[in-house]
């Protein structure tokens, strides 16, 4: 499971294992701000073409974020807009 703290974090629960209560934190480039997730049915939907990758068992999250200009976000001046995939292996040690 993932959420947002702030505009400048994501924060993911590690739940296939509840008794290790394992979270990441995810610091977004100081340059973009979060904007929102992402629904998405497949991957070819995004543009994301994984036919010779094993990515079978990884949690899939898609997420929006907008520039800022000099780190700062200010109406009318957003200067790129990104969506982000975040795949992560339950299964590996080191995510």
């Amino acid at each position: 499971m993932v959420h947002n703290l702030g505009e400048s974090k994501l924060i993911i629960d590690v739940i296939l294992n509840p008794a290790s209560k394992r979270k990441l934190v995810l610091d977004l480039d100081p340059e973009e701000k979060f904007v929102g997730f992402v629904e998405f049915k497949s991957y070819e939907d995004i543009g994301f073409y994984p036919k010779h990758l094993n990515i079978e068992c990884c949690s899939k999250f898609l997420y929006m974020t907008a520039g800022r200009v000099n780190g700062i976000s200010k109406i009318g001046q957003i200067t790129k807009n990104k969506i982000n995939l975040l795949l992560i292996d339950p299964y590996q040690s080191k995510t």
